[in-house]
């Protein structure tokens, strides 16, 4: 790798901000500042991920961020 690629925290940054327009917030019943809040909690939850993978030593060790996950319906949040 090279440059800023070198770095795991800029690749968790750059795959973070490429995975933007993927993640789903559910606008049901929220304002505008709420569901960008939502977004932003959604995104640090993306980039912490990557990061953790990126910076993961060994496979049989527990990483210190863990993601629960679970599926429901949802929409995509627009953000203007």
């Amino acid at each position: 790798m090279c440059g800023s690629f070198s770095n795991p925290h800029e690749i968790a940054r750059a795959l973070a901000v490429a995975a933007a327009d993927k993640v789903i917030v559910n606008q049901a019943g929220k304002s505008v500042e709420e569901s960008n809040a939502e977004l932003g909690r959604q995104m640090v939850i993306v980039y912490k991920t990557i990061l953790n993978e990126l910076t993961k030593e060994d496979d049989s060790k527990p990483g210190e961020f863990h993601v629960h996950s679970h599926s429901h319906s949802h929409e995509h949040a627009h953000v203007h």
